[in-house]
């Protein structure tokens, strides 16, 4: 994949309660490792495989037993979410 199509590429997001089996899958299927979380439009958190791996398989927890937002890396009021408009405002001039 060329730098054209990494910038052009879709990010992935799931909501709060989508089961981190789910999440998995959609890192899976569209070849990425971080995933984010929204609620209300707002991106409140991200979750990555590593989530995933260290906050829930370690912990003895099954990834069908637990969600996106138990093992989100917290974006306090959405911070993360005005950064990438505002890096997607500048990649697209």
């Amino acid at each position: 994949m060329n730098k054209s199509q990494r910038l052009n590429k879709p990010l992935q997001t799931v909501s709060r309660g989508v089961f981190a089996n789910d999440v998995l899958g959609i890192m899976q299927r569209e070849n990425v490792s971080t995933v984010l979380v929204v609620e209300g439009g707002v991106v409140i958190g991200t979750v990555t495989d590593r989530d995933i791996a260290m906050k829930c398989l370690l912990s003895g927890k099954l990834p069908g037993a637990i969600t996106a937002f138990d093992v989100m890396a917290l974006q306090p009021n959405g911070c993360i979410g005005k950064a990438m408009r505002q890096a997607e405002l500048h990649i697209m001039e």
